[in-house]
């Protein structure tokens, strides 16, 4: 008598018994593959974030490295407190070039602006007479007029502080125009041999004989 016995459920061919079996090596590749790739996005991301990091850090630190630079140029002109023992007025070419430079920033601008409100008045002489005795001795007004004529430096071409100067008048004196500012300042800067001699003859003192006892 022949036993017949069921044939296996699963097919014997080499094809089916590959794609159904995954040998542990294999797996193992796998696992490191993914990780790897894994790694790697970790590792880009990182970097991209440590570079906007540092972009940012460099912003900053030349945003405080400016404003120390214009702070130390401020206070080589006028002190914190804005006391009675500033450099105002300027009294050479020097401190002229460093105030200039000092007014490009924009707080240091307003500051000064502020600190000019001294003289309100509707009279445009008045007031940039005033002005430009507490920016400038009559001393160094002898070397600039407003146009820079005569063969002498020109206040104008300084465009920071002409600007300023202007302001500060109209600060002062809100019917003052650009045109009438300039006129006053121009004059004022033309007198400045004249005051000067006037002052040196005030300090004189009379010579007197025995015939005025």
């Amino acid at each position: 008598m022949i036993l017949l016995y069921p044939l296996p459920l699963y097919s014997s061919s080499p094809l089916h018994s590959r794609s159904n079996f995954h040998s542990p090596l294999s797996n193992s590749r796998n696992i490191q593959y993914n990780d790897t790739i894994a790694f790697r996005k970790f590792l880009a991301k990182s970097v991209i974030t440590l570079l906007k990091r540092t972009a940012n850090f460099d912003t900053r630190l030349k945003r405080i490295e400016k404003e120390v630079s214009n702070s130390t140029r401020s206070n080589s002109i006028i002190s914190e407190s804005e006391d009675e023992e500033s450099t105002l007025p300027l009294k050479d070419v020097e401190q002229l070039q460093e105030f200039e430079t000092m007014l490009h920033d924009k707080e240091t601008f307003k500051k000064m602006i502020e600190r000019f409100k001294c003289c309100k008045n509707k009279k445009v002489t008045t007031v940039t007479n005033a002005v430009l005795r507490k920016l400038i001795t009559d001393e160094l007004a002898m070397e600039y007029s407003w146009q820079g004529r005569k063969g002498k430096k020109s206040i104008n071409k300084l465009s920071r502080l002409s600007q300023f100067i202007k302001k500060v008048v109209r600060v002062n004196c809100a019917s003052c125009t650009d045109s009438k500012i300039e006129s006053a300042a121009g004059y004022w800067f033309a007198q400045a041999k004249s005051r000067i001699q006037r002052q040196k003859g005030a300090a004189t003192p009379a010579i007197t004989t025995g015939l005025d006892k």
